[in-house]
């Protein structure tokens, strides 16, 4: 009686484990855990019985999917001071030599501004049981803490397939605005914000930072085809522009705070022209019929404030129908007159005659609740809801 109360559409705290939704054709779904906390990322070895799940507060849990058992082995005392600021621990990844990484954001009370102090941990080779040993500062950096609530930190972290680590790291502001608080920096963006930064881990006296794409506003994921194109999808800001999917090619840049997807000029007063000769990259368009765009009316590339999260390539593992798509999750709106998101998209891309990507999308699987993470492993996906 009280699940059918709590199931009642007009109650406003309806049960928030909301019935599964029905899985495409030949895939089945099922409940795998409820988690003690929001977990933000997921990670795995190829061959584990075992998935990390990170909380963005800095505490690792490992799961067996198998039985649902939840451990957690590693709290963030265990490897960071939440002493000397406010945490936010966003990124993670596994290496191909077994290393488990994770980009923590701290804000530092330093004048004449407060300081946004990143740092990327990381730990020995883990062991067949996934139990991290020896995690320690392993990159440090800085930049001026943002402009609430344009603070998006740094975030995703991947190895390529040419061995270099890709780090998202998101803007700083909304949309290039000053802001007025006497403790924030007023200079807009960051050389080191908006930007898919490149780490060498192989460097001889320790890793070196590369910006690699600038412009980009908030890629809270990015991955890679078999051709080892690099792909990621930006949320864009309040301003009702489109969220983008973008080809991300070394030393390009992709228009924020200036425009947005195709060529759109933002409408915000306060960010002025871009500088002289600055060449900046369309977003990949969206033919629908999922995600906002149709084949008459294309846009660049999701519906705003869907805020596209977690993305994965179907490789050959996947059902034939799948493969070579990406398949990207929305974790829906926070702002805008009506809910876009809370779905997962399957996007194929195709070069026009021009060689230029389009995308054609489909719905995949909906609705969910916020996924914001997603983690491919041989012929299961696995969806992280917040």
């Amino acid at each position: 009686s009280v699940r059918a109360e709590l199931a009642a559409p007009d109650r406003p705290d309806r049960d928030p484990f909301e019935p599964l939704p029905q899985p495409p054709a030949g895939f089945t779904l099922r409940e795998v855990v409820r988690l003690p906390q929001h977990g933000v990322r997921l990670a795995s070895l190829p061959g584990a019985d075992w998935i990390f799940v990170l909380n963005n507060g800095g505490d690792l849990f490992r799961l067996e999917p198998a039985t649902g058992n939840l451990v957690r082995v590693l709290t963030t005392k265990d490897y960071a001071d939440p002493t000397r600021g406010p945490l936010d621990v966003i990124g993670m990844t596994i290496d191909t030599q077994r290393r488990l990484y994770l980009v923590a954001n701290q804000r530092v009370s330093t004048k004449p501004h407060h300081t946004a102090e990143i740092t990327i941990h990381r730990s020995e080779p883990l062991t067949n049981e996934g139990r991290p040993q020896g995690v320690k500062p392993w990159f440090r950096i800085d930049y001026p803490w943002g402009v609430r609530p344009g603070n998006h930190g740094v975030s995703h972290i991947a190895e390529g397939p040419d061995g270099f680590l890709y780090v998202s790291s998101g803007s700083r502001t909304d949309g290039g605005e000053a802001g007025n608080d006497p403790v924030l920096w007023t200079g807009g963006e960051h050389a080191l914000t908006a930007a898919i930064w490149r780490i060498d881990p192989r460097a001889d006296g320790g890793p070196r930072l590369e910006t690699f794409a600038s412009g980009v506003r908030n890629a809270w994921s990015f991955a890679w085809n078999e051709a080892g194109e690099l792909f990621s999808v930006s949320n864009g800001p309040d301003e009702d522009e489109p969220e983008e999917l973008d080809l991300l090619q070394r030393g390009r840049h992709y228009g924020f705070p200036y425009e947005y997807g195709a060529g759109v000029k933002t409408k915000y007063p306060r960010i002025g022209a871009p500088p002289p000769g600055l060449v900046m990259e369309p977003a990949i368009r969206n033919l629908g019929p999922a995600g906002g765009g149709s084949p008459q009316t294309p846009i660049a590339t999701f519906d705003a404030h869907s805020s596209p999260a977690g993305m994965v390539y179907c490789g050959p593992d996947w059902p034939e129908a799948w493969r070579g798509r990406f398949i990207v999750g929305r974790f829906g709106n926070f702002i805008g007159r009506f809910n876009v998101g809370f779905d997962l998209l399957a996007v194929d891309l195709r070069r026009n005659a021009a060689g230029v990507y389009e995308a054609r999308t489909e719905t995949f699987l909906a609705p969910l609740a916020r996924p914001i993470d997603l983690l491919s492993m041989g012929r299961k996906l696995y969806i992280l809801e917040y």
